[in-house]
């Protein structure tokens, strides 16, 4: 069975309650937010057509950014190259350009 715009809005119900509180989106309906599972969960909607400008989870993403300017997995977490990656994918995905280029220079240095 095809996906269509009649009958994906339990795909995205279901996408939308992995959000937590944080903005972030789980990989599951009892884990943690985590920033891979987050740029999953927003390329997901995307295809779908349903992709809003979920505020909460761009302040999410943001939190995830580590001093050194790389992405870690989760707020407070050391970066690695994957979540940094992530990160800015997630950003460049909800069209925040603004942030993704204060933040690119840093992340790739």
């Amino acid at each position: 069975m095809a996906i269509t715009a009649s009958n994906d809005a339990p795909i995205a119900e279901f996408l939308r309650g992995l959000c937590r509180e944080s903005g972030g989106f789980a990989a599951a309906y009892d884990g943690e937010a985590a920033l891979r599972p987050t740029l999953s969960v927003l390329k997901a909607l995307e295809q779908l057509g349903r992709l809003g400008t979920e505020p909460r989870t761009v302040e999410f993403i943001a939190n995830c950014r580590h001093g050194s300017g790389g992405f870690a997995g989760s707020p407070g977490a050391q970066p690695t190259p994957l979540d940094t990656a992530a990160g800015l994918i997630a950003l460049h995905t909800l069209g925040q350009n603004g942030l993704l280029q204060r933040f690119l220079p840093d992340a790739l240095a």
